[in-house]
């Protein structure tokens, strides 16, 4: 992809960071944003570290812990980072998130720290996610973005080319949703995941 057209994933990402930035009255995380939003449209990983540092030493990892204001630029951070052990524990500190997002992120941390050494409980955390958006599409059919967490987890067990060919026969049985949707939503979301998420080769 042309240079000038940012991955959809970062797109996603520049604009809720920038949105947050904007809801950020205290005005506590205005450096380590700037910092992100230099390594989401420029891919050089300096601008990891250099957020990092930044958090780490005005004590938003330690003293603050996960909230509103930090959640979205330290957990992407820290998975991009593979600080897996420190993440897991602000993840397990927490006790603001809601459930469902909180257990998917701890075991996509714990699914991302333990493979390809235990490959099979590795795969099991991700059933374990599968089952939890099944429950939450159960709970609230309407909501079609759950569909993007659905095939990312279906992602990590049957992998990217898998996973795009099961949107292809959701979408020649299900006409709900319009080509748009199964294209440039859940298709480019598959496509465009970062591999820096992505399981470690064997």
């Amino acid at each position: 992809m042309n240079n000038c057209f940012m991955k959809c994933w970062k797109c996603l990402l520049i604009l809720v960071v920038g949105l947050s930035s904007c809801q950020d009255s205290s005005k506590s995380l205005p450096e380590a944003r700037k910092y992100y939003l230099e390594y989401l449209l420029n891919n050089d990983k300096t601008y990891l570290d250099k957020t990092y540092e930044s958090l780490k030493s005005r004590g938003y990892l330690e003293e603050h812990g996960l909230n509103e204001q930090n959640r979205d630029i330290v957990v992407m951070l820290l998975l991009q980072m593979k600080k897996y052990d420190e993440l897991e524990g602000l993840l397990t500190a927490n006790q603001d998130m809601r459930a469902f997002d909180k257990n998917l992120a701890l075991n996509l941390t714990r699914s991302l720290a333990i493979y390809p050494e235990d490959s099979v409980e590795a795969k099991r955390l991700m059933l374990e996610n599968l089952q939890l958006v099944e429950n939450e599409m159960e709970a609230n059919p309407n909501d079609s973005l759950l569909w993007g967490s659905h095939f990312t987890a279906r992602m990590y067990l049957v992998g990217r080319e898998k996973a795009l060919q099961e949107i292809d026969s959701l979408k020649s049985v299900d006409d709900r949703y319009s080509d748009i949707f199964y294209e440039y939503t859940l298709k480019e979301l598959i496509k465009e995941y970062p591999d820096e998420l992505m399981y470690k080769r064997k």
